[in-house]
């Protein structure tokens, strides 16, 4: 969902238990630049994530990004515990390929 003029977005992260992420807390795992961990909805509740909070399979994770093409990329990569060399084609990203990963709410022209 592209927010304000059109240069950031958030990104949804449905945290599953095979994600590098799980069960970590936060300060372990620093989120991308110009990313930031906006809220965590679990049990029904909101979290407002700390450093010393930790994802727990099941949450979803709503992440603030600065808009570019390989953000979503981005944040797949952190989830998995990846350092991206080249940001994999959309496609690959998320559920289409019954893996777990992050989705951009909205549509930017992407496939």
């Amino acid at each position: 969902m592209p927010l304000d003029d059109d240069r950031t977005d958030l990104v949804e992260l449905t945290v599953t238990g095979d994600l590098y992420v799980t069960g970590r807390e936060l300060r372990e795992v620093p989120m991308p630049g110009n990313a930031l961990l906006a809220a965590i909805f679990r049990d029904g509740d909101i979290v407002v994530p700390a450093s010393q909070t930790h994802l727990i399979a099941g949450d979803r994770a709503i992440i603030t990004v600065a808009w570019r093409q390989s953000a979503v990329a981005e944040i797949t990569a952190w989830a998995r515990g990846e350092t991206p060399a080249a940001p994999p084609d959309r496609r690959d990203i998320g559920d289409a390929d019954g893996q777990s990963g992050p989705t951009a709410f909205g549509n930017r022209g992407e496939p």
